[in-house]
């Protein structure tokens, strides 16, 4: 084709020409339009014409298609290398994404992040070696650390392993003192150059002489993905390990081993040593963690467990150590011998459970545990033990019918709530659907006043049974009830998680939500009732009728986050037109500073239908052209939409 009106009508001014595709806006026409660009028998003035359309694009919407012209042009000057505008373009996509210097306010600017996440996405597709040069000079020439850290991650990303970049990165480790700057870098560092000496060095340094928690953790996981196997680096962390008393440190740095020391003896021996001297619970699960993770089959690691598991008294570390060998000890037969023979030699019920939770994890198919677990639950008296062995012998022999019959048996005589909830547990899992599973689960749930019981039978009736009604109607009691401080946010995370799984379009837990929602002032319990609707009631009209009309009355910032995340996850194509025009109402040029945090909720949310409407669609939505009479209320369907 010869002219570009086919791409982008000509005679377009500020709002769609009646009759004409606005194929700039078709994610299918993208490589079509680049390869035109890239053509040498199209005509040079029809490629300049094109691109000055693009650049100069007005939508009359706020400019959220003037954004996503530019950045087809962005990417359009990578195949059209000599453009006559090909340095403005990319100059301005860099200010885009690495901001720029307000003179008035004396600060750093930066555009909102769905531009900015629009942006970075053009500035790996522009002019490559034009978008390089332009940040080494912008690097040079800026000053202020958070700046010069913003152009060098930029640079960074254009340009992996870019000199320049690393080194103006590694002189901002150098010399501030901020945490929160070295935890940005030390991200950045991670990304852009795996493997650099200098970067590592500059890594440990950090870890060495930091105490902030936020900025270990950003250094642990820089040097996860930086020093993978790195000789010095993990002597360096080894060394820490070893002389330092701090439990937090100790745990930041056994992370870091579980992340780049797969397979490293001296690693694993620090790691065993630490777990056998430390009686802190919270080190003792990070050490355990990351021997799972790099003492896979380690016959050392695995004998020095199993003399820990023979020897400690202590509840935790058997649980810990027990974690640990069903990572690393799967299918080990000196593990699960040595287990099999404490087993037959223990009269402790707590080492009895603890073993059958060991070899429910490593051993699969062996007969000579099944036997063995077989004969425990035979002789025991113990209620916790037979419910542990049984769901256990189920996990290793699935549909045993002896550990069926034994939790059947325990379920009917137990009148301990916390044993029948756990037996009941067990029986779903091993056996799906079993019909006593859940009618035991059921008659609990109906007589038990403890709420953690509650969630915890509302959460194993919902595996075993998914959409049980009583399951949820109980969760969202729960959600709407508790009040006691020092558990509401615990158990409003367990309960939010639960109902996302087992109440997707569910219409009564939906409409209970919904009317929690619009009777309740307590911010938490909005942010997490937005949660949920955002896991359950995708599509549906009045959930996010519900969620826009919270948007708009909360101040509270955390709230503002989930209810705009969960509009996006539920908002469909056809109803994002109904959208637009309910919350455009809200849009302005102008902000009060006081409320800039909800214009870039509303903006994020807008954003998103202007990323999957066509151009025409979403200017009659913004517009108020929708047949709807009620904008706030969005409808099934779209007018002019081409999505379903």
């Amino acid at each position: 084709m010869d002219d570009w009106d086919y791409f982008l009508p000509r005679n377009h001014v500020d709002f769609p020409v009646v009759g004409k595709e606005y194929r700039i806006f078709e994610a299918q026409w993208k490589q079509v339009i680049l390869l035109w660009l890239g053509l040498e028998d199209v005509n040079r003035k029809q490629k300049e014409e094109f691109i000055e359309a693009l650049i100069g694009f007005e939508g009359g919407c706020n400019d959220f298609y003037g954004y996503r012209a530019y950045f087809l042009a962005a990417a359009g000057i990578a195949e059209f290398k000599d453009c006559s505008r090909a340095d403005e373009i990319v100059a301005t996509i860099i200010k885009y994404d690495c901001g720029y210097f307000n003179i008035e306010e004396q600060e750093w600017r930066i555009f909102l992040a769905p531009i900015a996440e629009g942006v970075r996405a053009a500035l790996l597709e522009t002019h490559y070696s034009i978008a390089v040069n332009q940040l080494i000079d912008l690097l040079e020439t800026t000053e202020g650390e958070n700046a010069r850290l913003i152009v060098a991650d930029s640079l960074g990303k254009v340009d992996p392993g870019n000199p320049e970049a690393i080194a103006a990165l590694i002189a901002i480790l150098s010399t501030t003192t901020g945490e929160f700057t070295r935890r940005n870098v030390a991200y950045s560092l991670g990304k852009i150059d795996p493997g650099n000496p200098e970067a590592i060095a500059a890594l440990i340094a950090i870890l060495s002489t930091t105490t902030n928690e936020l900025t270990l953790h950003s250094v642990a996981e820089s040097l996860g993905k930086v020093t993978k196997g790195n000789s010095e680096a993990i002597a360096a962390l080894i060394s820490i390990l070893s002389t330092t008393n701090d439990w937090n440190t100790r745990g930041r740095v056994a992370d870091i081993l579980g992340k780049i020391a797969t397979g490293n003896s001296e690693a694993i021996a620090a790691l065993i040593t630490i777990l056998s001297t430390t009686n802190d619970w919270n080190t003792r699960g990070r050490v355990a963690e990351s021997l799972g993770k790099i003492a896979t089959g380690n016959s050392e690691a695995i004998a020095a467990l199993i003399a820990i598991l023979l020897t400690t008294n202590d509840w935790n570390t058997r649980g810990r150590v027990a974690d640990i060998l069903g990572k690393i000890a799967t299918g080990n037969s000196e593990a699960i011998a040595a287990l099999i023979a404490l087993l037959s030699t223990t009269n402790d019920e707590d080492t009895r459970a603890s073993v059958a939770d060991i070899l429910g994890e490593i051993a699969t198919g062996n007969p000579e545990a099944i036997a063995a677990l077989i004969a425990l639950l035979s002789t025991t008296t113990n209620e916790d033990t037979r419910s542990s062995v049984a769901y256990n012998l189920g996990k290793i022999d699935p549909g045993n019918p002896e550990a069926i019959a034994a939790l059947i048996t325990l379920l009917s005589t137990t009148t301990n709530e916390d044993i029948r909830w756990r037996v009941a547990d067990s029986l779903g899992e091993i056996d799906p659907g079993n019909p006593e599973a859940i009618s035991a689960l059921s008659e609990i749930l109906s007589t038990t006043n403890d709420k953690d019981i509650r969630w915890m039978v509302a959460d194993s009736l919902g595996k075993i049974d998914p959409g049980n009604p009583e399951a949820i109607a109980a969760l969202i009691v729960i959600l709407s009830t508790t009040t006691d401080l020092s558990t509401f946010l615990y158990t409003r995370r367990r309960v939010t998680g639960i109902l996302g799984k087992i109440a997707t379009g569910n219409s009564e837990a939906i409409a209970a939500l919904i009317a929690l929602l619009s009777t309740t002032n307590d911010e938490d319990t909005r942010a997490s009732v937005a949660y949920i609707l955002g896991e359950i009631a995708t599509g549906n009209p009045e959930a996010i009728a519900a969620l826009i009309k919270i948007l708009s009355i909360t101040t509270d910032p955390p709230t503002r986050d989930r209810v705009a995340y969960s509009l996006n996850e539920i908002v469909q194509n056809n109803q994002m037109p109904s959208v637009v025009s309910a919350l455009q109402k809200f849009m302005c040029k102008a902000v009060d500073k006081t409320k800039y945090d909800l214009y870039e909720k509303w903006f994020e949310i807008i954003w998103n239908c202007a990323q999957n409407l066509p151009y025409p669609t979403f200017y009659q939505a913004w517009h108020h052209q929708l047949t709807t009479p009620h904008p706030e209320v969005p409808e099934t369907t779209g007018v002019g939409s081409k999505h379903n």
